[in-house]
């Protein structure tokens, strides 16, 4: 899958998991642009809760697939993603109460934690599937 958002090191070899990774990251790649254009709260709210929510519903799906599937590893991987969400659901409430800024360090952070978290575990994931004969389909 060629993929201009997604490097090499960040393709799971799962087409299904490929794409979502890919929204994912063109997500809080849309979400970093507003805050560099300081752009007005309600858009940046709008491109936020997209971002949080297709986050939501990649790891249910990731979720889902590793229980359907029966991968070893999917207890520490999915206490992983809610350790993630339970931090982006604080992030959005903090900011939406004005508490906290959103900053390009912080999606900055952000970005690199999805990037690390691709090219570990849901690269080993994927693999797994591979094996299985999940394959690109």
């Amino acid at each position: 899958m060629t993929n201009a958002l997604l490097s090499d090191a960040l393709i799971s070899g799962v087409r299904s998991v490929d794409n979502e990774h890919h929204l994912q990251v063109s997500l809080l790649a849309a979400v970093r642009r507003a805050i560099a254009e300081d752009a007005a709260q309600p858009g940046l709210e709008d491109l936020l809760n997209r971002f949080v929510d297709f986050t939501k519903l990649h790891f249910a799906s990731e979720a889902a697939l590793m229980r359907l599937y029966q991968y070893a590893q999917s207890d520490a991987h999915v206490r992983e993603h809610d350790r993630t969400l339970d931090q982006l659901e604080a992030l959005r409430a903090d900011w939406l109460a004005g508490r906290v800024k959103l900053t390009l360090d912080r999606m900055d952070r952000l970005s690199e934690w999805i990037n690390d978290h691709i090219a570990s575990a849901d690269r080993a994931f994927g693999r797994y599937l591979v094996r299985l004969g999940v394959g690109p389909g």
